[in-house]
């Protein structure tokens, strides 16, 4: 049953949609080792992802992983599939 829904997905183009929640969950679940192959050690305090539809003025913004550490410090992941190869976006603010 479950795969001929994953089939039908396939052939109505929402695979594409499925696969990307499911490799966000996925890097959600492994942030404390993203995190730390990246360099932060710190204690992480809350994990989530972000993403803002565009309106006529804005364009939209998806942010894969934002991870805020107890020392206040935050990081921001945006992570690009292109076939078999990831390429990693990321940045660190510090919140005063």
């Amino acid at each position: 049953m479950i795969c001929i829904y994953l089939i039908n997905l396939q052939k109505t183009g929402e695979m594409f949609i499925y696969l990307g929640m499911l490799f966000e969950q996925f890097v959600r679940d492994h942030a404390t080792i993203i995190a730390k192959k990246f360099g932060d050690t710190n204690e992480i305090h809350t994990t989530g992802s972000y993403w803002q539809h565009p309106t006529k003025r804005k364009k939209g913004v998806q942010i894969d992983l934002v991870i805020e550490f107890t020392d206040h410090l935050m990081t921001f992941f945006k992570i690009i599939g292109v076939r078999v190869k990831l390429r990693v976006i990321y940045a660190r603010i510090i919140l005063l």
